[in-house]
């Protein structure tokens, strides 16, 4: 009973499978991906670390013009080129915000950290 139970188990699970249809492609997922495999995070970075994160993040959240590379104009021109160029905009804008986020938070920390340097160097001296 457990061999014939065993087989027909076997014969359902091979009878399940399909094969993967490769028409099938998210360019939406691909432009995300292709933006996490082309972004720089310095530039994005040192702005935040500078303190102009204070201003960029908000214009940079309302700017929409995204430069997408030319080795990707092969993908553009398809199809799919649209939803590519949606998902590559919109996470190369995330993760420009994320990367001055993360700036900002150390310029912030920074700062706090020579303020209280300075104001208990200022008590300890009774100015």
């Amino acid at each position: 009973m457990t061999k014939q139970l065993t087989l027909l188990l076997l014969i359902g699970l091979a009878w399940g499978q399909s094969e993967s249809d490769s028409t099938q492609v998210d360019f939406y997922q691909l432009g995300i991906e292709a933006a996490n495999e082309d972004f720089d995070p310095t530039l994005s970075y040192n702005a935040g670390c500078s303190g102009l994160g204070l201003y960029l993040i908000p214009l940079n959240a309302m700017a929409r013009d995204v430069k997408i590379p030319k080795k990707h104009n092969q993908v553009l021109a398809s199809n799919g080129g649209d939803d590519f160029r949606k998902g590559y905009k919109k996470e190369l804008i995330n993760l420009r915000i994320e990367s001055m986020n993360k700036g900002l938070n150390h310029f912030l920390i920074g700062a706090g950290g020579l303020s209280c340097y300075l104001i208990f160097g200022l008590i300890a001296y009774g100015i």
